[in-house]
């Protein structure tokens, strides 16, 4: 399926140019902007009648002097709006909540490198009963997984019980008053990570479903009360070696640390 990029270039034009003040044929936000939308389109996904987009795309850059931060900024915003606005123009659906990660890579060969993530497609299913591990089995080797803050870091989970919420002494603190003490937990069920809301006050969704006990997929989105985690399976071997630190320590900016 092919999208019709007639209707955005003007407005691409105009947004390098008159709001950045950039020749837009010079500016690599441009060649990043061409190749989000051909990962949109190689990515789109078909179930019955209708075709979902994926809704999590992973930029990284290698220079971080190849373009201004606050340049950078104020396309993230752009580039969330021209999806969302391929998306109603072709009658698309995003798999779930739209969020555009970028990290920077000193490894890469290119300049830049894109990977987009469709979270589970909603399938009004969102209790899945599994059963845990019995204490006469012998434990399960870690599965890998990682959770993306707000602050677009890593949390690799590396326990088979991983406790996320306002207090201290969970894994993974998050700061804001709308978090529970110990809002959920991620357990690690047959090789798969299942999120459970611990009866939270402001609830925990994923991929904008309320739920109480979720089976997860690479590239679901996490809503711990109102603050977003993504969660992910496959994590380029590069980014995983430069991101090592921040995986232990969180910046606690926009209310998110780990447990030290």
């Amino acid at each position: 399926m092919k999208i019709d990029l007639q209707k955005i270039e003007n407005t691409l034009k105009d947004f390098f140019e008159k709001d950045l003040r950039i020749v837009a044929h010079k500016n690599p936000l441009q060649n990043i902007t061409d190749e989000l939308i051909s990962a949109m389109e190689a990515n789109l996904k078909t179930v019955g009648s209708k075709v979902f987009a994926p809704n999590v795309f992973r930029v990284s850059i290698r220079d971080k002097k190849l373009m201004d931060d606050d340049d950078l900024k104020e396309w993230k915003k752009y580039a969330q709006d021209i999806i969302r606005d391929i998306a109603r123009d072709n009658t698309f659906q995003l798999a779930g909540p739209l969020h555009i990660q970028i990290f920077h890579n000193s490894k890469l060969e290119k300049d830049f490198d894109i990977t987009v993530a469709n979270s589970s497609i909603p399938s009004g299913k969102t209790v899945t009963l599994l059963s845990e591990i019995s204490d006469n089995e012998p434990p399960e080797p870690i599965t890998n997984g990682y959770l993306i803050t707000t602050d677009e870091e890593y949390y690799q989970i590396g326990k088979l019980i991983t406790n996320i919420g306002r207090r201290e002494d969970n894994d993974l603190v998050i700061d804001n008053l709308r978090v529970s003490r110990v809002h959920a937990q991620i357990r690690q069920i047959k090789q798969k990570h299942v999120v459970f809301d611990l009866d939270s006050t402001s609830g925990t969704k994923v991929n904008g479903v309320k739920i109480h006990q979720h089976t997860l997929n690479h590239g679901d989105v996490i809503e711990i009360a109102d603050v977003p985690i993504i969660y992910g399976t496959e994590m380029d071997e590069n980014l995983e070696e430069e991101n090592k630190s921040k995986t232990r320590v969180l910046s606690t900016k926009k209310g998110i640390n780990p447990k030290k």
